[in-house]
């Protein structure tokens, strides 16, 4: 989808740039859109993806080549669905920056164990992470420790505590 945006932001027409309306429609990016003022045509990523690439391009003209665009544009990258163990509860948003984030809570406040330690906490917070270094694949933030969590249900009568898991519990003590 492009748009028309009004502000003055894009490069002016003139001499070799030409208006975007003029060169071939780009195409929008998976997570992403196209917005186009004057000459120039910008990636705008969702909240909670990141640019990769070239953010801007701007529409050129020429005897031999007609219209076209000077360079490609990036792409738009972010995480894919969390996965978390279904007995945990999920709670995904964007933070005031635009980053994607979750917060795996126990069911009945419940104490949480991570790495075989019970954590006075019941929540595990995450975030969609895309290093530069990395090409900008994106990844959960301690997914492997996600993986492994556990919920301790809170005693209310004598007697053991319950342990919820994702692996089925086998009484002869193997897998």
């Amino acid at each position: 989808m492009m748009n028309q945006r009004k502000g003055g932001w894009g490069a002016p027409t003139g001499r070799l740039a030409a208006d975007h309306s003029l060169c071939a429609n780009l195409t929008a990016p998976e997570h992403g859109t196209i917005e186009c003022d004057q000459a120039t045509c910008a990636l705008v990523c969702d909240p909670g993806a990141i640019a990769n690439g070239r953010r801007r391009t701007k529409c050129r003209f020429s005897e031999t080549k007609g219209h076209f665009w000077k360079k490609a544009l990036g792409t738009c990258h972010t995480c894919n669905e969390l996965v978390a163990p279904e007995f945990l509860r999920t709670h995904c948003y964007f933070d005031g920056k635009g980053r994607k984030k979750c917060s795996l809570l126990c069911p009945w406040n419940q104490d949480m164990i991570l790495d075989g330690e019970i954590r006075r906490k019941n929540r595990f917070k995450t975030t969609c992470r895309c290093p530069r270094p990395n090409k900008r694949e994106c990844s959960w933030k301690g997914q492997e420790k996600i993986d492994t969590l556990t919920c301790v249900e809170t005693p209310t009568t004598t007697g053991a505590s319950t342990t919820f898991s994702a692996f089925p519990f086998n009484p002869e003590g193997g897998n």
